[in-house]
């Protein structure tokens, strides 16, 4: 239930519409205005066609709601700003580009002058894959899907609902009819829906597969109880809790009317188990295909009933979260002794096959390093200042990213003692004992730490004595330091037996006779 958690709430943090700090105060006839600019500038100036503009169109909306003063605080403690959340570095060079071209970087002009900017230098990938779409509904479905996974670069469970929001709010306006109704795309898969009014999820309590059972709302716990499996059927969706074998969500014996109950039921065929997805501001509405103006609400028990469409209403609004969506991570941040060195961890998320490290400079905002892992750790070298980090789970196998809590760490200059310095003697070594210097740290930094050795011994200054024999003695050929007396026998010469002996000492070997005649 954490990781569940843990996970629905990191998809909620990256949706920008849903975190906004501040707007300024818009009529919506202002908001009207800067659609309308905002539109013509795309067509004028960025020649895009109407799917094209739409895919735009659905991403500032869904961004800034067209208000060019809107900001918000990112999941890294930095602020995005502006039509499209201009994000640490983009918006540095927002406010560079302005002040540069004598733009007003908190209007509508000034932005639009930029994102123009973006899209023929730095952002010219992004550019080309909203090129050449269809003019039509699918169209303007890919444009806003690639609007957002290309240019705004946010969180993944963010395409398919900036597509739709392109194809089904914007595409009737600028594209066909204002009064055509066109339903979102949903792409198959097992997802969690919960209900905007409470945040619980769409289940069948009782866990009992058999005609009649009820599907309710409950508290989410991660198990295939709470995971529908959505796929396309020739009229719509087919709704499947992933516990069943075939059994699908139905409206209660086919009696598609206003209050009626919504249950479990086999395969039939009938429109009574056939869904629409309309996307609306917060996530979808969805439709009875049979009648249309009856969508999924929640009754006072908590039971999933049929009610006729009210705009806005939030137990008619799901959020539609994908069941395998990558658990969230907030990493810990610790350094080693060694200069400079910072070691990131964090724990392993369930459902994430690899993770996105990111460091921002802290005083400029600016990524000082991006870098993907397989593991749990990453170990980088920083020059001494501010930062802050941010791990992003991945699930690469369904494209689904969870943004991770933001981090702020200090990287400090290390002092490392260099103790080649100043020498100063504290006693001075014999011959016979060591003495003792005390050297000081040369790094700097102001450090007056030392540290006391042992100087070497000196060496000793030896005389040669030499005691001669005797007819009845031995001799001795010796040596004595003249610093501490050390008396050491280098040779012992024999008793010579002889009262007038001649010795000689020979490289070392002793020769001995008589008297000399």
């Amino acid at each position: 239930m954490k990781r569940l958690l843990s996970a629905l709430i990191a998809l909620v943090i990256a949706v920008p519409f849903m975190i906004f700090d501040s707007f300024a105060v818009l009529t919506e006839q202002q908001r009207a205005n800067n659609e309308k600019y905002i539109y013509d500038f795309l067509k004028s100036e960025l020649d895009l066609n109407d799917a094209e503009a739409c895919g735009v169109l659905a991403n500032i909306y869904g961004e800034s709601r067209f208000d060019p003063e809107a900001y918000c605080i990112d999941v890294d403690g930095y602020p995005s700003y502006g039509l499209c959340q201009w994000h640490v570095s983009r918006l540095t060079a927002l406010y560079d580009f302005c002040n540069a071209n004598n733009y007003d970087s908190a209007s509508v002009e000034g932005q639009m002058q930029y994102l123009k900017h973006e899209l023929n230098t730095t952002e010219k990938y992004a550019y080309t894959m909203i090129l050449g779409i269809p003019n039509n509904e699918d169209g303007a479905y890919t444009a806003g899907y690639n609007w957002c996974r290309y240019f705004g670069r946010g969180a993944s469970s963010l395409y398919e609902y900036r597509g739709n929001l392109s194809k089904t709010k914007f595409w009737p306006v600028y594209g066909g009819s204002s009064s055509q109704t066109v339903y979102a795309t949903i792409s198959a898969g097992t997802y969690y829906l919960s209900n905007n009014s409470n945040g619980k999820y769409l289940t069948v309590p009782s866990h009992e597969e058999k005609n009649g059972s009820d599907v309710a709302l409950a508290t989410g716990a991660e198990n295939d109880y709470f995971r529908i499996v959505i796929s396309a059927d020739t009229y719509g969706y087919i709704l499947k809790p992933k516990f069943t074998a075939s059994s699908v969500v139905n409206i209660y014996a086919e009696l598609v009317a206003d209050g009626k109950n919504v249950t479990l039921y086999k395969p039939t065929g009938s429109n009574s188990q056939a869904w629409y997805f309309d996307a609306v501001d917060g996530g979808y509405v969805i439709r009875s295909v049979q009648k249309e103006e009856l969508v999924l609400d929640v009754s006072s028990s908590g039971s999933v009933i049929v009610k006729t469409y009210v705009s806005g209403k939030a137990s008619q609004i799901w959020s539609l979260i994908p069941a395998d969506m990558p658990e969230a991570v907030t990493p810990t941040v610790s350094a080693t002794g060694d200069i400079y060195k910072t070691v990131i961890s964090w724990p392993a998320a369930a459902r994430a096959d690899s993770y996105t490290v990111t460091i921002y400079n802290a005083a400029t905002g600016g990524v000082v390093i991006s870098d993907t892992v397989t593991s749990t750790g990453y170990e980088t070298q920083l020059a001494a200042g501010s930062y802050s980090v941010r791990v992003d789970s991945r699930n690469s196998q369904n494209n689904l990213t969870a943004s991770g809590g933001s981090v702020a760490f200090t990287v400090e200059h290390i002092h490392v003692h260099d103790f080649s310095g100043r020498v100063e003697v504290i006693s001075e070594s014999t011959c016979t004992e060591h003495g003792q210097q005390r050297i000081y740290c040369a790094a700097g930094d102001g450090c007056s730490e030392s540290i006391t050795v042992e100087t070497e011994l000196k060496p000793h200054e030896f005389k040669t004595v030499f005691v001669p024999p005797t007819p009845n003695s031995n001799g001795t050929l010796a040596k004595i330091c003249m610093k501490c007396n050390l008396f050491t026998v280098e040779l012992d010469i024999p008793a010579t037996g002889k009262t007038d002996p001649l010795i000689k000492i020979d490289d070392g070997e002793i020769v001995s006779g008589g008297s000399s005649r």
